[in-house]
């Protein structure tokens, strides 16, 4: 990012996932309860604020690179959600 939230505000703006509201899409968001990186407070947030179009999945054996490896609780959750999303 080149710096800070508070050194590159515009940057930060640019990807922030609760200024990208509202999506016209669902959305499942996957969170590790051990995750340091993204706190559960930041994942709540943002979910109350997409509304009924996000769910949430916690993970409690997680952090935050779990959830792309292809084993385990993580792995399970994550083709859990695919299968939700895709049409039938």
């Amino acid at each position: 990012m080149g710096g800070t939230d508070e050194e590159q505000p515009a940057r930060y703006a640019q990807v922030s996932p609760l200024a990208l509201l509202p999506l016209k899409l669902p959305v499942w968001l996957l969170q590790g309860e051990r995750d340091r990186i993204v706190d559960a407070a930041s994942a709540s947030a943002y979910v109350q604020a997409a509304g009924a179009q996000a769910t949430l999945r916690t993970i409690a054996s997680a952090g935050h690179f779990e959830l792309v490896v292809p084993e385990g609780e993580s792995w399970t959750v994550l083709q859990q959600a695919l299968r939700e999303a895709l049409p039938r």
